[in-house]
C-alpha cells in the first residue's frame, strides 16, 4: 500500500510516461512500461481478498491511461491483463468500451487479443455467472466482431475495393473459438446479440467492392457507381464525351441494407429521368446494377465452399473467412443447444432484405443439410416447385445445394423426389447458369442424388448415354500449402539404414502436381533427422558422396545446426568428406546440379561448408580439435581459389552488412577470420603483434581484389584482426582511406557496425570518417551507425573544440535521417545522469551544445518538423534553468507544442521550480499554447508558483487559456491572487 502510493504521488502512472514505439533503422522498438508489472502483480491478490481497496484507484489509472493512448501494444496487454484480475462487478462497460482503443494500431495485436481471449472474455463466460457478466461477455464479444475500413474515405473515388478487416489478431480469435472452446460457451450461455453483430459484420465485409456500370448513348458515356461504406451507400453519375468528365449527381443513402428490389428500380427510374438520359441503355444498366448490388464476390467466384471451411481456410479476406468458419460452427452448434434460433436466424435469411445476398442461402443450405428432418421446411420455403429463385441455376449455389443433396438423397420422401425431379427434367433457367449443355447441368445434380434408388437409374443412364464423367466433390475447396511434401516422414528416416536412405535419395524424383512429394522436401525431412541424431550420420556420411547438391546443402546445414544445439558427432569424418565432395568431377562439373525449386548450385555448398567451420572454430569452449584445423584451412583455401570475383558494381545503399552474411565470399572470409582466430589462440606466439598464419594473410591480401566481403569483414571485426597481426591491420586501413567508390562504402559499413574505436585506430581512420562526413552519407542503418561513433568520440574528448568536430560538421548538413537518428541516440543517453557517472557534468554540457547545433539545423528544413518531436525529452539533461540553457527549451517549445509534448515540459517544470529562476520558468511558460489538462496539480502548483514569485502576467496566461478551453479549477488560485 505504502508502495501504491509512493509510485502514485511520484507520478510513475502518469500516461506521459507511457512510452511511444522508437524508430530504428530497420522498423520500430516498442518499450515496455515496467510500473504496469507492479499493478499486475498487486491485482493478481486481489483473488485472495487483498488490496481490495485500492480496486478504485487502479481503475482509475488504467482510465486515464485508456483516454491517452500511445501506440504501445505492451501497455495495452498490460492494462486488459490487470481488467482480467479486477473482480468482475467492477468492470463496467465503460472500461470494456476502451477495448477498440486498445486494437488501434499500426502494429499487430496479438498480445492484446490473447489476452481478451484467453483471460478477460472467459472470466464473464461461466455458466453459473449472471445476466450482468452475460451482457459483459457479449459487449466483448461485439468488439471481438468489429470490422474496420483502412482506406481512406476522402478519397473514396479512387478505390476499385474497400479494404475491410479487423483489428484483432485472427489467428488466435479462431483459435480462441473453436480450439479452446470459447465458441460452445458462447452458443450455451450468450443471447443471440453476439451472433447478430457477428452476421452484421459479415454483411459488410461481402459488400466491399465498388460497383460500376457504363452505357452510351448518343455518344455520351454514363458512368454509374455505388460505394458501400458500413452501412452507408453513396451514388455516383458521370457523364464523359471527348475526355471531359462531368460529375452529375452524387447521392448518400443511409441505411441502404433495409432496401429491396423495388426501391432500386424507383431509385435509377428516377435518375434517368432527372438527368434526361435515354431510355435504351435502361435495362442493359438495370440487370447490370441490380446483379451486383445483390450478389457477392465470395459466391461468384465460387471458391470457398462452406463444405470446405476449415480454421486455416484463405478466403480472398482473411476476416471473412475467420468469421464465416465461426459463423458456420455456431448455427451448426445451435441445432441442440437451441434449434428455436437457429430457425429464426435462418428464416431471416430467406426474408430479410438487409441480408439478401447467396452467401446467407448458401450458408442455410449447409446447415439445412446437418439436420435434414427438423429444418427441410426452410429449404422447401426457399425453394418452390419451379425453383423460381434459380437456386439450381445459379452458380453461386452449386457447392452447398450438391453439398446437401448428396447428404440428404437417401432421406428424401417420395414427394421431395418428385418436386427434385421436376426442376432437373426442366432443366437450367436463365443464362446465368454454368453449364455448357441440360445434360452437364443434369449430371451434377444426378451426381449428388445417385445414393438415392428413385434418382440412381437415370445418373446411371446419362452417364452412359452422354459419357458425362464429372467428379465434383472435390470442387471449390481453396488450399494453400507452405513448404514441401516429404516422401517420408522424420522417425521414417531415423528408422532407416544409411544405406536405405541413399538409396531412396538416389532412385527418388519429384512426379509434379502441388500435392506430391518433392526432392526439397525430402531434403528438409534429411536434415531435420541429422540434427537429431548427428553422430549417427557423420559416421557413415561418404555414402553420400554421389547426391545432388540439394541434399548435401541441406545434410551439411544440419550438422551446422547440430553443432550449435551443442550435439557432438564425428568432426573428421565431415570435414574430410567435404572436401571430397567439393573436389570430385562430378561436383565440378555441375553434374550434381538439379532442377529444383531453390536452385541449388556449387556456391552453397561452398557456404554451407564455410558455415559449418565458422560454428565449430569460433567458441573456444565448444570448439573443434585442433588436429582439425588443416584440414580446415585446406578446404577454406580450396573454395577460395573456386569462388569469382564480387561484382564490384552493387548499389551504394545496399545493406552490405546483411550483403556479407549472406554471400558466399562473405561466409568464406569469415569462416578464414575464425579458423585464424582459433589457431591463434592455441598456437600461442612469441611476437603477440603478429599471431597470424602467413598463408592466410596472404588470402586476406589477395581478397580485397576479388570480393566486397572482405572490406565489411575488416570494418567489422578490426579488434580481432589487431589481434592477428597489428602491423598488417595498420597499413591495411592507410590504404583502405583511399580506395575508391563501394569499396570503401562497404568498409564503412562494416566499419560503423562495430564499436568506436580507441584514439590510435580514430587517429588513422580519421580520414575515412571525415570523407563520409564531407560526402554526406548517412550510414546509420544499423545502430546509429556513424553518428554512435562520432558522438562516442566527443565524449571521449578526442578532439576538445566542438565546432572542429566530424559530430558537429555532420549535424550542420540539415540531413533529416541524420538529425532524427542523432535525437534517437541522444535520449538513449540518460544513463550518464547516474551519480556515479564520472564527468557527468561535462557530458550534460556537451549534449546541450549537440542539442543547440540540432535546434539550429531544424531551421533550415521545411518539411514537417513533427517526425523530430522527440527532441522535447532532451529536457532530461537540464537539471536546473540557466540564462543559456534556457534558450534550447524555448527554441523547442514553439515548435513542438502539442499536448503530448506539453505534459512532459509541465513535467520538466515540476522540476525546476525547486532550483531554477521564476523569471526563466515565467518566460518559458508564457509561450506555452496549453489547450488540455493531463493532470491537475502540477498545473495547480506551477500556477501557484507563478503568483507567489510575482509573474502574475504569466499566471493569469495559463488561467485565462485554460478557461477559455473550459477548464476552471484554476479559478479559486485566480480569485486569491487577484483581489
Amino acid at each position: 500500500m505504502d508502495w501504491f502510493n509512493y509510485l502514485k504521488e511520484q507520478d510513475f502512472f502518469n500516461p506521459e510516461n507511457n512510452p511511444s514505439p522508437i524508430q530504428v533503422s530497420d522498423g520500430y522498438q516498442i518499450p515496455s512500461w515496467e510500473v504496469l508489472d507492479y499493478l499486475i502483480a498487486i491485482s493478481e491478490k486481489l483473488k485472495y481478498s487483498e488490496n481490495l481497496e485500492l480496486i478504485p484507484e487502479i481503475l482509475e489509472i488504467v482510465k486515464n491511461i485508456s483516454e491517452h493512448p500511445v501506440d504501445n501494444y505492451h501497455t495495452w496487454y498490460k492494462l486488459i491483463k490487470i481488467l482480467s484480475l479486477i473482480p468482475n462487478d467492477y468492470v463496467t462497460d465503460e472500461f470494456l468500451d476502451f477495448i477498440p482503443v486498445y486494437v488501434t494500431s499500426r502494429f499487430d495485436t496479438l498480445l492484446q487479443t490473447a489476452e481478451i481471449t484467453d483471460s478477460l472474455l472467459p472470466k464473464f463466460l461461466k455458466e453459473d455467472k449472471n445476466s450482468e457478466d452475460i451482457e459483459k461477455a457479449e459487449r466483448i464479444i461485439s468488439h471481438l466482431f468489429e470490422v474496420r475500413c483502412f482506406d481512406s474515405l476522402e478519397q473514396l473515388e479512387t478505390i476499385a475495393t474497400l479494404r475491410y478487416g479487423s483489428p484483432f489478431y485472427l489467428y488466435k480469435i479462431n483459435h480462441a473459438f473453436h480450439d479452446e472452446q470459447i465458441l460452445s460457451k458462447i452458443i450455451n450461455i450468450c443471447s443471440s446479440k453476439p451472433l447478430y453483430k457477428l452476421i452484421d459484420q459479415i454483411n459488410i465485409l461481402l459488400r466491399d467492392n465498388v460497383i460500376v456500370a457504363e452505357g452510351v448513348t448518343n455518344e455520351l458515356n454514363y458512368t454509374f457507381k455505388f460505394y458501400r461504406v458500413y452501412q452507408e451507400m453513396i451514388f455516383t453519375l458521370e457523364r464523359s464525351s471527348n475526355d471531359e468528365k462531368e460529375l452529375l449527381d452524387r447521392i448518400v443513402i443511409n441505411d441502404y441494407l433495409k432496401l429491396d428490389v423495388d426501391w432500386f428500380n424507383h431509385f435509377l427510374t428516377d435518375i434517368f429521368t432527372k438527368h434526361s438520359i435515354e431510355l435504351q441503355i435502361y435495362n442493359d444498366l438495370h440487370e447490370k446494377l441490380s446483379f451486383a448490388l445483390w450478389n457477392d464476390f465470395s459466391s461468384l467466384v465460387g471458391y470457398e465452399g462452406f463444405k470446405d471451411l476449415e480454421q486455416d481456410s484463405h478466403f480472398h479476406n482473411v476476416t471473412l473467412g475467420v468469421f464465416s468458419y465461426i459463423l458456420r460452427e455456431w448455427l451448426v452448434g445451435l441445432i441442440e443447444v437451441n434449434p428455436e434460433r437457429l430457425k429464426d436466424v435462418l428464416k431471416d435469411f430467406i426474408y430479410k432484405n438487409e441480408l439478401n445476398l447467396p452467401y446467407f442461402k448458401r450458408l442455410l443450405l449447409y446447415v439445412v443439410a446437418q439436420d435434414w428432418d427438423s429444418l427441410k421446411y426452410i429449404f422447401w420455403n426457399l425453394v418452390d416447385k419451379e425453383d423460381n429463385i434459380n437456386l439450381f441455376s445459379s452458380f453461386s449455389y452449386r457447392l452447398e445445394l450438391y453439398y446437401m443433396l448428396s447428404k440428404v438423397s437417401k432421406n428424401l420422401n417420395t414427394q421431395e423426389q418428385e418436386l427434385i425431379n421436376n426442376i432437373i427434367e426442366k432443366g437450367p433457367v436463365g443464362k446465368r447458369h454454368y453449364s455448357s449443355s441440360k445434360e452437364e447441368w443434369q449430371h451434377r445434380w444426378l451426381d449428388a442424388l445417385q445414393e438415392n434408388e428413385f434418382f440412381n437409374s437415370k445418373y446411371k443412364a446419362l452417364e452412359e448415354k452422354y459419357n458425362v464423367i464429372n467428379d465434383y466433390s472435390e470442387e471449390g475447396k481453396f488450399v494453400v500449402r507452405v513448404g514441401h511434401i516429404t516422401p517420408f516422414t522424420k522417425e521414417e528416416i531415423l528408422s532407416m539404414q544409411i544405406e536405405d536412405i541413399v538409396h531412396n535419395i538416389e532412385n527418388f524424383s519429384s512426379k509434379g502436381g502441388w500435392d506430391n512429394p518433392t526432392v526439397e522436401g525430402f531434403a528438409e525431412v534429411i536434415k531435420e533427422a541429422i540434427e537429431e541424431e548427428p553422430d549417427k550420420f557423420s559416421n557413415c556420411i561418404n555414402l553420400f558422396l554421389n547426391v545432388k547438391y540439394i541434399y548435401v546443402n541441406e545434410i551439411l546445414s544440419a550438422f551446422s545446426n547440430a553443432w550449435k544445439a551443442n550435439k557432438f558427432f564425428n568432426w573428421e569424418n565431415v570435414l574430410n568428406f567435404s572436401f571430397r565432395y567439393i573436389t570430385a568431377p562430378s561436383f565440378l562439373d555441375h553434374s550434381n546440379q538439379m532442377n529444383d525449386d531453390f536452385r541449388v548450385n556449387k556456391d552453397w555448398i561452398y557456404g554451407a561448408i564455410s558455415m559449418l567451420i565458422t560454428n565449430g572454430t569460433q567458441n573456444e569452449s565448444h570448439s573443434i580439435s585442433n588436429e582439425l584445423l588443416p584440414i580446415c584451412k585446406e578446404i577454406l583455401f580450396h573454395i577460395f581459389q573456386q569462388l569469382p570475383e564480387s561484382d564490384f558494381k552493387i548499389s551504394d545503399d545496399t545493406d552490405f552488412i546483411m550483403y556479407s552474411l549472406n554471400s558466399t565470399q562473405g561466409q568464406l572470409m569469415a569462416a578464414l577470420l575464425n579458423y585464424s582466430l582459433k589457431l591463434a589462440r592455441n598456437k600461442g606466439s612469441e611476437n603477440e603483434l603478429n599471431r597470424w598464419d602467413d598463408d592466410v594473410r596472404n588470402i586476406f591480401d589477395e581478397s580485397f581484389d576479388k570480393f566486397i566481403d572482405s572490406f565489411v569483414l575488416i570494418g567489422k571485426h578490426i579488434p580481432q584482426f589487431m589481434y592477428l597481426d597489428e602491423e598488417w591491420l595498420r597499413e591495411k586501413l592507410l590504404f583502405l582511406n583511399n580506395v575508391e567508390g563501394v569499396k570503401w562504402l562497404a568498409f564503412m559499413n562494416g566499419l560503423t557496425f562495430g564499436k568506436p574505436l580507441n584514439i590510435v585506430y580514430y587517429n588513422i581512420l580519421y580520414p575515412s570518417y571525415q570523407r563520409a562526413v564531407d560526402s554526406n552519407i548517412s550510414i546509420i542503418r544499423y545502430n546509429h551507425g556513424i553518428l554512435r561513433h562520432l558522438l562516442a568520440y566527443y565524449f571521449w574528448d578526442y578532439e576538445e573544440n566542438f565546432e572542429k568536430t566530424l559530430l558537429y560538421k555532420i549535424l550542420q548538413n540539415s540531413n533529416v535521417d541524420i538529425l532524427q537518428n542523432m535525437i534517437q541516440l541522444l535520449v538513449k543517453q540518460k544513463a550518464i545522469l547516474r551519480d556515479d557517472i564520472p564527468n557527468k557534468e561535462i557530458l550534460v554540457q556537451k549534449i546541450l551544445k549537440i542539442w543547440s547545433l540540432i535546434n539550429a539545423s531544424l531551421e533550415l528544413i521545411s518539411k514537417d518538423l513533427k517526425s523530430f518531436d522527440r527532441i522535447v525529452y532532451l529536457t532530461d539533461f537540464i537539471e536546473k534553468l540557466t540564462d543559456e540553457n534556457v534558450v534550447l527549451v524555448e527554441q523547442n517549445l514553439l515548435k513542438f507544442h502539442n499536448d503530448i509534448n506539453n505534459i512532459h515540459f509541465i513535467g520538466a517544470l515540476s522540476n525546476w521550480m525547486n532550483n531554477s529562476s521564476p523569471e526563466l520558468i515565467g518566460r518559458l511558460v508564457s509561450i506555452m499554447n496549453i489547450k488540455y489538462v493531463h493532470e491537475k496539480q502540477p498545473l495547480i502548483d506551477l500556477v501557484t508558483f507563478l503568483y507567489e514569485t510575482g509573474q502574475n502576467s504569466v499566471g493569469n496566461h495559463v488561467v485565462n487559456k485554460l478557461t477559455m478551453e473550459g477548464y476552471d479549477f484554476l479559478k479559486p488560485i485566480y480569485l486569491r491572487f487577484n483581489q
